[in-house]
């Protein structure tokens, strides 16, 4: 499988940014849909004639993200659930900019109460 992506090495953005932003937005857009399998990381470096680390960090990035999920020794693939701030992106056209500042994570609040971990041995001496 190849993708629809290009790359612009003059840019001043690193090329994993450029790589984790177009595949981003193919997720968001539809046009990558959820659990289809992504390109393997040599066969997209090959393709972009990049080095397989830039690569390796975009997919990482969206994997940490939620964008991305892997299955052990089948591959990886557009994630079944998506994150929760790309629910709300609306449009084909979203500016970088927009994706950015609407997939950005709230900080969940905890709620609740603290309990103590009580280790009742903690204090004994081991005697053989």
């Amino acid at each position: 499988m190849q993708l629809a992506l290009s790359l612009d090495p003059r840019s001043s953005k690193p090329l994993q940014s450029q790589l984790f932003e177009s595949i981003r937005q193919l997720i968001l857009s539809g046009q990558l849909k959820v659990g289809t399998a992504v390109p393997a990381t040599r066969a997209l470096s090959e393709q972009l004639h990049v080095s397989r680390n830039t690569v390796l960090l975009a997919y990482e990035r969206l994997i940490a993200e939620g964008y991305l999920e892997t299955r052990p020794t089948v591959g990886t693939f557009v994630s079944t659930s998506l994150p929760e701030g790309a629910l709300f992106l609306t449009g084909k056209n979203v500016s970088s900019y927009e994706l950015e500042r609407q997939a950005t994570r709230q900080p969940v609040l905890f709620s609740g109460r603290c309990q103590a971990v009580v280790n009742p041995n903690r204090h004994k001496l081991a005697i053989d």
